[in-house]
């Protein structure tokens, strides 16, 4: 994913992709990656114990949320 980004944050406009490759290349990466790893928590690089335990319990939450309601993880982008 880091590569895509770069490739889409160049400086040089000529050389960022275009959109309808920005979104084969995003597709190819979603679909490399587990249900389990596309649910998974972001945490900030430093943080307490009692930040990462609240951030938890709010991400499980929110996760069980989604799953019930069978959204996905990360919607497919449209063609």
């Amino acid at each position: 994913m880091e590569d895509l980004v770069n490739d889409m944050t160049s400086q040089h406009p000529e050389d960022r992709p275009r959109i309808e490759d920005v979104i084969k290349r995003f597709s190819i990466i979603r679909g490399s990656l587990s249900k389990t790893k596309l649910r998974s928590a972001l945490k900030p690089k430093k943080a307490s114990i009692m930040t990462c335990a609240a951030l938890n319990i709010w991400h499980y939450g929110r996760t069980i949320q989604y799953i019930l309601s069978q959204k996905a993880a990360i919607p497919a982008p449209r063609p």
